[in-house]
Order: structure tokens, then C-alpha cells, then sequence
């Protein structure tokens, strides 16, 4: 009977909108679930992600079998000592003691020197030293061997201008002079680019799944009927319905930065406003998808499973915030093209790091833009076969 009432056009009564709203917050406030779900996750997942999430690699353990104990030979140990990278943990005695180290995951770097390492080197001649490593994780060791190999060759550079020298030769100023500067992360620590990418994540997951039960619940709860006896359009239900979740979304995106700073002291480099700005865009796009995955499964768990599988797992992982696009196959780095919050993570990366204005980024915020466009007349249109 009352679904006879109902009206399906594409105009809005900002009272009845106000209305629908009011509905949405007393039910957020009497719903301890949703408040848990807004408030605790995003607390949750900074610390988690802020602290467990690291790509850097520092102070590796290493062992050390130095078969001549020689000043040359503890002359090059102290490299490896000075370095931020590395840790020496044991020194062996024997091949077999440091073989059981590495193979145990005590260690994950062995340095072997042979025992005629300074004869060897008086005759300036290349003395073979060989460095062992636990390689299950390619990725750490790609990174470790660097730190090695930078190690080793700006070692033995000076032990090659040290000879020279001694030799009476005119030492000459080297052809190339590597002066390098770092930009934007001066201290190449990740969690300068995690931190404000994690913001993607938490507002891209606690917006879809917020407004992906909305509609659902209601028709589990058996109230879609009443609320579908009152004279209010579906465009109506569906903005009214949105509204809390954005202001608990920009919330969200305050707390999130307040620890950003408070215990990483990460503070943004550019404009608070174009930061608002553009999380607002963005915040609507994850909120008008929930809605949609709402409209179009009409119960909670499909809604919750789907929210899960649309949304965060593709933030999570062809966003470019664990791993670099370029480096995905060709297919998936076409089909980044339709997950918003690669976008979104290319303007916090721009406002966080480099400070850059929104010529640098507009772009991004147009792409967004014409996805909540396009989001919200697919929801519009699914709504007047769900919400009647």
C-alpha cells in the first residue's frame, strides 16, 4: 500500500532530506556496531599499519668469520659497524658456526674473510671476499645487496686512493663528483608515504562498508516498508542516508591526521584545504558506492562480502600503496585505472611530501569527480527498481 506513495524522481526537499538524515544519526548513535565500525577501525588500523607496515630495512644481523684478525681485515668489519644497516651479532670460528647461523634465521648476512686478505692486499691485487645471505625474501635481499654493494665499492675506492697515493702518484680529483639529493623524503623512511596513503584505505573502507548496510538493513529489519510509507523520494533516502556517514568520514580523516602526527609527527606539507577538498570527493565516492552495493544486494552479508572485495582489497593492493603500478602486470595496471584510490593516494603523496597545489593534482580530483558522477546515476537508476 505504501510503496504507492513512494516517489522515484530525481528532486530533493531539503526538509525531507533533513529528515531522512535525522533517522540516520539517531540510528548511528543507538547502534553501537556502526560506531564501532566508524570510530575504533580507523584507530586500529593506523597503529597497525603505522608500526607493523615498513619497507625499510635496517639494522640487519650479521655474522662474521674473520679468519686473519689482522687491522686490515677489521678495518673493513668497521664498515659494515658504522653503517645504520647492519648489526654484527656473532663472530664465527668456523664455516659450519656460521652456516648454522644463517640457516637458523639468527642472521640473515655472513661475511667471510680469507686469512691471507692483507698479503693479499699489498700486492695490490682484488681479494676475494664472500658474503653469504639468507635470500627466502627477495625483495629484502635485492635491498640488502645493495647496502652491501655500496659498502664494499666506497671501501674499496678509498683503499684504491690510499694505494696510489703511497705509490707516490699524483692523486687526481675523480672524473664524476656524486653530490645526490634526496626531495620529499629526505630521510627514506616509508612511513612518510604510508602514513598518508593509509588514509585512502581507512576512508575508502570505513565509507563503503558504513553505507553498504544502510539499505540492506533496513530490508532485514523489516522498517524499509515504513520508511517507504512516508512521502520521500528515493534520491531523498539515498542522500539523507549519506549525509551522517560523510560527517563521520571527515571525522575520521581529522583523527586519522591528528595520529599521524601525534605518533609519527608526519604533518602535511601543502594545503588543508585542498586536502579537505579532495577527501571530501573522494569520502563521496566510497560512500555512494556502498550505497550502491547496498541497493543492489538488499541484504548484509552479500553487502559486507562485496564492500570487502570491491573496495578495500583493490585499495589495498593495486592502489600503488604496497606495491608500485609499474611493476604489476600490464592487465592489472589497466585495471588500476578504475580503483579511486589510486587517485586519491596520488594527491595525499603530492600534499603530504612535496606540497604541491592543486595544479599538480587536478587531474586526479576530475577523475574522481566523474566517478562519484557516474556512481551516483547508477545508484539513482538501481534505486528506483529497489527502493519502491
Amino acid at each position: 500500500m505504501g510503496k504507492g506513495v513512494v516517489k522515484t524522481g530525481k528532486t530533493m526537499n531539503l526538509n525531507k532530506l533533513k529528515a531522512v538524515a535525522k533517522k540516520e544519526f539517531i540510528h548511528i548513535y543507538r547502534d553501537f556496531r556502526s560506531l564501532y565500525l566508524a570510530i575504533i577501525i580507523p584507530v586500529i588500523l593506523v597503529v597497525l599499519f603505522g608500526y607493523v607496515l615498513k619497507m625499510d630495512v635496517n639494522d640487519i644481523p650479521m655474522v662474521v668469520w674473520d679468519q686473519q684478525k689482522s687491522p686490515a681485515s677489521r678495518e673493513l668489519i668497521d664498515q659494515f659497524k658504522g653503517s645504520k644497516y647492519f648489526r654484527i651479532l656473532h663472530y664465527a670460528s668456523n664455516y659450519s658456526d656460521l652456516q648454522t647461523l644463517i640457516d637458523n634465521g639468527t642472521c640473515i648476512v655472513g661475511l667471510v674473510i680469507p686469512p691471507n686478505y692483507s698479503k693479499i692486499l699489498k700486492k695490490n691485487k682484488p681479494v676475494p671476499v664472500q658474503v653469504l645471505m639468507e635470500g627466502s625474501d627477495p625483495n629484502k635481499t635485492n635491498i640488502v645487496t645493495g647496502y652491501i654493494q655500496s659498502i664494499i665499492q666506497k671501501y674499496s675506492l678509498n683503499l684504491t686512493l690510499k694505494q696510489v697515493t703511497s705509490l707516490g702518484i699524483k692523486r687526481e680529483l675523480l672524473p664524476v663528483d656524486n653530490r645526490m639529493r634526496i626531495w620529499f623524503n629526505a630521510e627514506l623512511e616509508s612511513k612518510n608515504y604510508i602514513i598518508p596513503g593509509l588514509i585512502s584505505i581507512v576512508m575508502i573502507l570505513v565509507g563503503t562498508m558504513l553505507t553498504a548496510l544502510v539499505i540492506a538493513r533496513e530490508w532485514e529489519r523489516g522498517t524499509m516498508e515504513t520508511l517507504l510509507s512516508i512521502p520521500v523520494s528515493s534520491v531523498e533516502i539515498i542522500f539523507g542516508k549519506i549525509i551522517p556517514y560523510f560527517i563521520i568520514g571527515i571525522f575520521d580523516l581529522f583523527v586519522v591526521m591528528v595520529m599521524s602526527k601525534i605518533l609519527f609527527n608526519i604533518e602535511i606539507k601543502g594545503s588543508y584545504f585542498l586536502l579537505i577538498f579532495s577527501a571530501s570527493l573522494y569520502l563521496y565516492v566510497a560512500l555512494i558506492l556502498g550505497m550502491f552495493i547496498s541497493i543492489f544486494t538488499k541484504a548484509t552479508l552479500p553487502a559486507n562480502q562485496l564492500a570487502l572485495i570491491t573496495t578495500f582489497l583493490p585499495s589495498f593492493l593495486l592502489s600503488g600503496f604496497v606495491f608500485p603500478i609499474e611493476n604489476l602486470p600490464v592487465i592489472l595496471q589497466y585495471v588500476t585505472l578504475i580503483i579511486p584510490a589510486r587517485y586519491f593516494i596520488h594527491i595525499l603523496t603530492a600534499l603530504f611530501l612535496k606540497g604541491t597545489d592543486i595544479t599538480y593534482v587536478w587531474n586526479d580530483l576530475v577523475i574522481l569527480a566523474v566517478f562519484g558522477f557516474i556512481l551516483t546515476i547508477l545508484c539513482i537508476k538501481k534505486s528506483h527498481g529497489k527502493i519502491k
